[in-house]
């Protein structure tokens, strides 16, 4: 099960600090099943945050959350316009765990969990910068109007001959920014909960469906924190995907403008104050919820890093070219968890 990909076996059976095969395959396949149904029921909730973005002007406000559904229904699609971008979605899902959990356990032995998920973090969000690119795109115009959305709806192929692969990136620096500080607030905050939580449970409600329940909820609140604390960073990477970089000046010459970080927040704030920088925060703190409660203790693997948060820190022992020289104390033996015989 996901419960029990997510909680690994005790440190002490564990002849290693490298963990089975089997365990990593069902942590890789428990996190790809839930990302992808996550990107199903969550994509409406994406189109809305996007198009919300990208359509906050100083003239016109903050769209509501309805309108953007309403936006997105009444495209040429139809209903199926609350599914704008899926298909980048479901790549982004099919890769992300796979990606995330194989560097966090390239990493983890030799620092801490949490720097050890940043890394992986980071990792993963430069490897898919290009599809959350071309979903952002895709998802951003549903509240425009068609002159202003025109360079929104060219394909992957179009904008790489147009703008170049490195558009691909642009945004790349808020991504990193809102995703790390969202996690690193999620996995705290989850660690520092997950104790108190337990305590409340009945010693014969610790495994099981109760177990479920509590991470799912516990993951949940602690992911809507992450996002509403780190939701001005998203605007600004949104604003910098979905903005106009190609522009004919009066000569004809065609101008290429890249927006930068500290440029865009001040433009939104300009728009609309403090409650610009948290437009589409409703949205995406709603699909932060149904992340935990679809993922459970996958929700942003916090339930894996709060286990291994208690397990030693593996170091390398060089025993030298003869190992009959080397003396371990055997307090020390079962500390480090050598096998002495």
């Amino acid at each position: 099960s996901w419960l029990e990909a997510a909680r690994p076996e005790p440190i002490s059976k564990m002849a290693s600090g490298i963990r089975k095969d089997g365990e990593l395959s069902a942590l890789v396949t428990g996190g790809t099943a839930g990302a992808l149904a996550l990107s199903v029921l969550s994509t409406p909730l994406d189109v809305a945050r996007h198009s919300i973005q990208a359509a906050v002007t100083k003239r016109h406000g903050v769209p509501g959350l309805g309108q953007a559904l309403r936006g997105a229904v009444a495209a040429p699609a139809g209903f199926f316009g609350l599914w704008r971008g899926l298909s980048a979605s479901l790549g982004i899902a099919a890769i992300s765990p796979a990606v995330f959990i194989v560097m966090y356990e390239a990493t983890r032995n030799n620092r801490d969990v949490v720097s050890a998920g940043i890394a992986a973090r980071v990792v993963h969000i430069a490897l898919l910068q290009p599809m959350n690119f071309m979903r952002t795109i895709r998802q951003g115009g549903v509240c425009l109007e068609p002159a202003a959305r025109e360079h929104l709806e060219g394909s992957f192929l179009q904008v790489i001959k147009m703008l170049g692969f490195r558009t691909m990136y642009r945004g790349f620096i808020p991504t990193v920014l809102r995703d790390v500080s969202a996690s690193v607030i999620c996995w705290k905050t989850y660690m520092a909960l997950r104790p108190m939580v337990e305590d409340f449970a009945p010693d014969d409600e610790r495994g099981g469906t109760g177990a479920y329940l509590r991470a799912a909820a516990l993951g949940s609140t602690c992911t809507v924190l992450g996002a509403v604390v780190s939701q001005p960073l998203d605007i600004v990477k949104t604003k910098m995907q979905v903005r106009r970089v190609s522009k004919t000046d009066d000569f004809g010459y065609r101008r290429v403008t890249t927006p930068r970080v500290t440029g865009t927040f001040r433009e939104v704030y300009a728009m609309g104050g403090v409650r610009c920088l948290w437009a589409g925060g409703v949205a995406r703190a709603l699909r932060a919820a149904t992340a935990g409660v679809v993922l459970g203790p996958l929700c942003e693997y916090c339930e894996l890093l709060a286990v291994d948060a208690t397990r030693p820190r593996r170091i390398a022992f060089d025993i030298g070219e003869d190992p009959t020289r080397t003396i371990v104390h055997p307090r020390a033996s079962k500390a480090m968890y050598i096998d002495v015989r």
